[in-house]
């Protein structure tokens, strides 16, 4: 795995020094009107925090001291993989950078440099996704110049969808992670928290079941992410874009963000964001497609259930047809009890509110009938499809994740890795087909994840291969400028 991963390394450097667009803009600058937000639609509510940093002390920062922990316990190897990429992505930036705020803004003493990077963490408006008004938090960061009263432009947006969090401390607001190295890019670099994390952590519930609601958030959040660079004079150049990305739990919203833009956003808003192309790889882009994948393969289901308690939990009794939550799942999860932090709870409640069972205390499941009520499960075990909850649920996940009824005018890449067995290859893939129309629009674009031989064996739980390859993943994304960049990562 050492030499996989030195490999990757390799492939990145010789990129990442050798990459250089003279031309990004998507369309002529000349032809954009000015762009706005009306008071109507302003999202900010506060700024949390506020940091500054030298250039090499920003890359110090970046991760969390769980990260590092819990990476460390699976692979070592990936911990000094990101440690070396932001050092390299960042020598090879600096003298662009500093050419480009040098021409904006001179230097000071001794060559001193006049800019610096700045992260914002901040609390917005936006709506759950059971359709409440909500107020959540996120973190904007970019690079911007030290003198007072001169503007700065970033070259581009990057949004930001996160991968589902191991801990607390991976949400965005908490940390700095590994996008963020993205500014670099001079770009100005967006993510939510989403309605689960952040101010929000054991309150709201995981709301991944609605890409649709995700994809809201994301926008306001980037809506609120606008006015605090307009507060510190960086506005998005006018020959400027935007590229989303996402991955795992969030690798849908990449998705629905770009169907909201081309077909229901207001021209105001697409004159601010002007997306260009998205990313999204290694999850399921169709939720109610792949419970029968979980049916057949018990052996996922300890990994599963969680996700799915989950997301039946954020949706209102009216977007399930009448149901309550609890009227979907097995009693079982509500009437058998565990330890979290030495204090008892059912697992339903564990699973919801984020709690980490105490060791020995975590429940096998290995049947649908453990996480489905019984009127719900088929006689061989699967779903059953005839019943009315079942068919509730399936029509709740469709609803709140529809991507029919489109055509992708902007590039979209889907990347997909044959190995993992958690977020199965094949329904990735059949995703793609169905939203590229069998392969007939090019704007919809395919990438085969490689992973090497032997990866499973990194991590002994059966989503090993998973969870190494979105972290490399997230990696290789914090490091190249476009989606199209990705395809030479794994060419």
């Amino acid at each position: 795995m050492n030499r996989v991963l030195h490999f990757v390394l390799l492939s990145l450097f010789l990129f990442l020094v050798s990459c250089d667009r003279d031309n990004k803009s998507n369309s002529d600058p000349e032809s954009k009107p000015e762009s706005f937000i009306p008071d109507d639609s302003r999202t900010l509510v506060s700024i949390l925090s506020s940091s500054e940093y030298t250039p090499h002390e920003f890359i110090s920062k970046l991760g969390s001291r769980s990260f590092a922990s819990i990476i460390n316990y699976f692979s070592p190897q990936i911990v000094e993989l990101g440690k070396t990429l932001a050092r390299i992505k960042l020598e090879t930036h600096l003298p662009a950078l500093d050419r480009d705020f040098a021409n904006e803004v001179g230097t000071g003493d001794d060559d001193e440099h006049l800019w610096h990077i700045e992260s914002h963490t901040f609390s917005y408006r936006s709506i759950s996704s059971d359709g409440r008004e909500i107020v959540l938090s996120g973190r904007v960061t970019f690079p911007n110049n030290k003198v007072d009263g001169i503007p700065h432009e970033v070259n581009s947006l990057s949004l930001h969808s996160h991968q589902a969090l191991m801990s607390r401390d991976w949400a965005p607001s908490e940390s700095l992670m590994f996008m963020p190295l993205r500014s670099l890019w001079n770009s100005a670099v967006i993510e939510p928290d989403f309605q689960n994390y952040g101010i929000n952590y054991g309150i709201e519930y995981d709301g991944h079941g609605s890409p649709i609601a995700m994809s809201r958030q994301l926008a306001d959040c980037a809506l609120a992410a606008l006015e605090i660079m307009e507060k510190h004079g960086v506005t998005l150049a006018r020959d400027g874009f935007t590229t989303s990305w996402g991955s795992s739990q969030a690798a849908a919203v990449p998705l629905a963000f770009a169907k909201y833009y081309e077909t229901q956003a207001p021209e105001w808003f697409r004159n601010l964001i002007r997306l260009k192309s998205s990313y999204t790889g290694e999850g399921a882009l169709e939720l109610a497609d792949i419970i029968d994948y979980y049916s057949i393969h018990p052996e996922l289901l300890n990994f599963s259930h969680v996700y799915l308690c989950r997301y039946m939990s954020a949706f209102s009794r009216e977007q399930l047809e009448g149901y309550d939550m609890k009227e979907l799942v097995s009693p079982w999860l509500d009437t058998t009890y565990v330890s979290v932090g030495g204090q008892e709870c059912s697992i339903l409640d564990a699973i919801l509110h984020y709690g980490e069972m105490d060791v020995g205390q975590k429940p096998a499941v290995k049947r649908l009938d453990q996480i489905f009520a019984s009127d719900m499960i088929a006689p061989e075990g699967g779903l059953d499809k005839s019943s009315p909850k079942s068919q509730a649920f399936l029509n709740c996940l469709r609803t709140a994740g529809n991507l029919d009824d489109w055509t992708p005018q902007h590039p979209v890449y889907i990347a997909h890795c044959r190995k993992d067995i958690a977020l199965p290859y094949d329904y990735a893939y059949n995703s793609y087909l169905k939203l590229s129309g069998n392969n007939s629009n090019p704007k919809v674009k395919w990438i085969d994840v490689y992973a090497p031989d032997g990866i499973e064996s990194l991590i002994a739980d059966i989503t090993g291969t998973h969870i190494i390859v979105s972290i490399i993943m997230l990696l290789n994304m914090s490091c190249v400028e476009e989606p199209e960049d990705m395809t030479l990562i794994y060419k």
